[in-house]
């Protein structure tokens, strides 16, 4: 089978690091993989042909057996070139309730419902599209008549280079004895990562580390500094593999407000570690109380009553919950999933 991956670029980002985990798992089984994206940002490594192209160019379309896009860019420059595209199946994954994705991110609901329209116009140009989860079909399978549900997996690398200075600060608080909780995200308000700042105010015994950067991080940056939380609340940028400092945390919170999948929540709990999130739909969807320990995103109390209940029997739904993520969210089950859809396609 010979495959063609359309991307923005190559960064560090979970909607790529799926095509990442995909194409190289289709080389390795002696599958012929060309990755082609627009800007030039290269974080992530692929075994296969890499190839930087513009929204203009047209590449040679009919020698693929699957032509793969991800995300807006990609699947607006599919729709552009669809009618020169005869003998190759058209796939996208959507990741996203785009509508709440933007919306979040612009705070423009119109500009959302608009720009939603016409993405979702344009997918439906294409042979399938795949949802990353039940909760994100949906909500478009009205809309669309040619969508389909793969979960995401993960994929968990045991070694990185950690950032001393994180390392530092967690020792520090160590011998402090503090209790400690991490967060890690594009930092968006759809993060919700405000919440767990507001819930450790009167929680002396705990602090909060936040790794990641974006929009909103400026705005939680004074937000602590008005709780007079600076001793408490510690930010870093983005790291790698953030998962990997979870062994050193007591705690992993997911606070969301919308969510496509929960990429970190997975990664969190393979890593071992006892997690609390929002009871929202696909995190109810992905897991159970037997798994994680839900709270109420209107009642900021629910989540200091989770942190409480969390710390004193979170191990027990850890160990259950990381047999269940193993078994239904692993990268390799997951790429095993597209292969095969990709044949049923061809068949």
């Amino acid at each position: 089978m010979n495959i063609a991956f359309i991307l923005p670029s190559l960064a560090n980002k979970a909607p790529i690091k799926l095509i990442a985990s995909i194409s190289n798992y289709l080389t390795l089984t002696g599958n012929l993989c060309s990755v082609f994206y627009f800007d030039n940002i290269v974080e992530l490594q692929f075994n296969c042909k890499i190839n930087r192209i513009s929204m203009k160019e047209k590449i040679e379309f009919d020698k693929y057996d699957i032509i793969h896009s991800n995300m807006y860019r990609p699947d607006k420059y599919l729709y552009h070139w669809r009618k020169e595209i005869s003998n190759s199946k058209v796939v996208s994954t959507l990741h996203c309730d785009i509508f709440h994705d933007l919306y979040y991110t612009y705070k423009n609901i119109l500009f959302a419902k608009f720009f939603e329209n016409i993405w979702i116009y344009r997918l439906k140009y294409f042979d399938k599209v795949i949802c990353i989860s039940q909760y994100v079909e949906n909500i478009y399978k009205n809309k669309m008549k040619n969508t389909t549900v793969i979960y995401n997996g993960v994929e968990i690398n045991k070694t990185s280079n950690f950032d001393l200075g994180i390392l530092n600060k967690i020792n520090k608080c160590r011998e402090d004895g503090y209790k400690l909780i991490l967060c890690y995200a594009y930092i968006t308000k759809r993060k919700g990562l405000v919440l767990p700042i507001q819930a450790i105010k009167d929680k002396k015994d705990y602090v909060l580390f936040i790794i990641g950067d974006g929009p909103e991080k400026k705005k939680l940056i004074r937000l602590v500094k008005l709780y007079q939380l600076t001793g408490r609340v510690f930010f870093f940028s983005q790291q790698f593999d953030p998962y990997l400092y979870l062994k050193y945390f007591d705690l992993f919170i997911m606070p969301s407000i919308n969510e496509g999948f929960g990429l970190a929540l997975v990664e969190a709990i393979l890593m071992g570690k006892p997690c609390i999130c929002s009871d929202i739909e696909i995190f109810k969807e992905l897991f159970s109380s037997l798994h994680v320990t839900f709270f109420n995103l209107e009642n900021i109390n629910s989540l200091k009553s989770a942190i409480d209940y969390a710390y004193k029997y979170g191990l027990e739904k850890a160990e259950v919950a990381k047999e269940y993520a193993s078994k239904y969210y692993m990268a390799n089950s997951m790429c095993k999933k597209y292969y095969e859809y990709y044949n049923y396609l061809l068949s």
